[in-house]
């Protein structure tokens, strides 16, 4: 965002980092028995869209006749937290309570690697799994 802010593409890089550092933290503890997931619930009828561009304002009531409800939202979210069948799965990408595709960019493990130090550095925290 360097050269100009896009909340659609802000929103966008950050969905690739969640997914970035769910691969990341998933090859990290492959040697534990922790997984570690994430997802994409759907479109869901929230707040999300406040800061759409004004042209689109009037569209949100429209587009939101499709969305889930919060609730059928968080379906996704308790499927991957308490699904037995999912006990042993780590580091996957999920999409409406299934396994999904990701892009080449959310495969690039030397990028997933580069976040991962950035987010340490910017925090100050080091990775109790990282060999010292």
């Amino acid at each position: 965002m360097e050269h100009g802010y896009s909340s659609s593409r802000a929103y966008n890089c950050s969905k690739l980092a969640n997914v970035l550092f769910t691969k990341h933290l998933a090859r990290q503890l492959s040697h534990t028995k922790i997984t570690v997931n994430c997802l994409h619930p759907g479109s869901v009828a929230t707040d999300l869209f406040r800061s759409v561009s004004p042209w689109m304002q009037p569209l949100i009531p429209i587009f939101s006749l499709w969305f889930k409800t919060v609730e059928e939202g968080a379906d996704s979210i308790l499927h991957l937290a308490a699904a037995p069948e999912l006990d042993t799965v780590t580091g996957k990408y999920f999409w409406d309570c299934k396994p999904a595709m990701t892009s080449r960019q959310a495969n690039d493990a030397v990028a997933a690697e580069k976040f991962w130090k950035i987010s340490e550095e910017l925090t100050g925290y080091k990775s109790p799994t990282k060999k010292q």
